[in-house]
């Protein structure tokens, strides 16, 4: 090996130490299935994000996942008329896609619990409980997080 190729190597393994595999650069991509907000919003409106944490079970795949989520935003996002907006989104690039946001849009707090109510009586609908617990399997935990939404 010459010499340049060895103080290359030296120097991309002490940059590549600081570094972790799994890691979060906040730049996140909005995934099919939006919800584009199509109305103006209240004056008490809030942006409700949900963060999850994804888990890639060695029974599930790729496509069955895809088929939940396609589902999910046919038959709860999109029939929730509580939910003015929804923006599902993952990391735009980088080594770690476990993180999937959701943005949901809402008029209000109390908008909030009707869309949780609601959500319940379509899933119910859509998936039957075997399904339910499948899905689940995708999902490792999560955080939630409120915002006011501010009209200037």
């Amino acid at each position: 090996m010459v010499p340049e190729e060895e103080a290359r190597k030296s120097f991309l393994k002490k940059m590549g130490s600081a570094y972790a595999d799994f890691h979060s650069d906040e730049i996140y991509a909005i995934l099919p299935g939006a919800k584009v907000v199509s109305e103006e919003l209240s004056d008490d409106a809030i942006l409700y994000i949900r963060k999850n944490k994804r888990a890639f079970p060695e029974d599930g795949t790729m496509e069955e996942l895809r088929d939940f989520s396609k589902r999910m935003v046919e038959n709860v996002i999109n029939k929730n008329d509580y939910l003015k907006g929804y923006y599902p989104c993952q990391h735009a690039w980088g080594s770690d896609r476990r993180d999937f946001i959701q943005a949901f849009m809402l008029d209000s707090m109390d908008d909030l619990s009707k869309m949780f109510d609601k959500n319940r009586e379509l899933m119910k609908e859509a998936f039957s409980k075997e399904e339910g617990k499948s899905m689940g399997k995708y999902f490792k935990s999560h955080g939630d997080y409120i915002y006011a939404i501010v009209k200037l």
